[in-house]
């Protein structure tokens, strides 16, 4: 959230690294091959670019203001919990077209 510290905003939207290091290698190749590993490699858990951006986007958001987060479908609950943990309210999962949980959000507190 850095180059927003200056700044207020009523929503913040990522699509974060959230691929756990060691997952890199059985990615399809076609993700390996043209995706950079910066983009996708979340570090150990897959968490680490996550638990930052929520931790950071208090200092950005709004009162009553949303984050959105893309994520995978193995760690979507977890993300949720870590907003729920930071103190947004009206946390939620919601499914891609596919129907598997990739997406979270929050709103934070008035």
């Amino acid at each position: 959230c850095e180059p927003l510290l200056e700044d207020k905003v009523d929503v913040l939207v990522s699509n974060p690294p959230y691929v756990a290091s060691r997952e890199w290698e059985n990615l399809e190749a076609v993700v390996r091959e043209f995706e950079p590993r910066l983009a996708l490699d979340g570090g150990e858990d897959g968490m680490v670019v996550l638990r930052e951006l929520i931790s950071q986007s208090g200092a950005v958001l709004n009162p009553g203001g949303l984050i959105a987060l893309e994520t995978d479908s193995a760690r979507a609950a977890a993300t949720a919990r870590l907003l729920d943990s930071a103190g947004f309210i009206e946390v939620q999962v919601l499914n891609d077209l596919q129907g598997r949980p990739r997406y979270a959000l929050g709103r934070r507190k008035e």
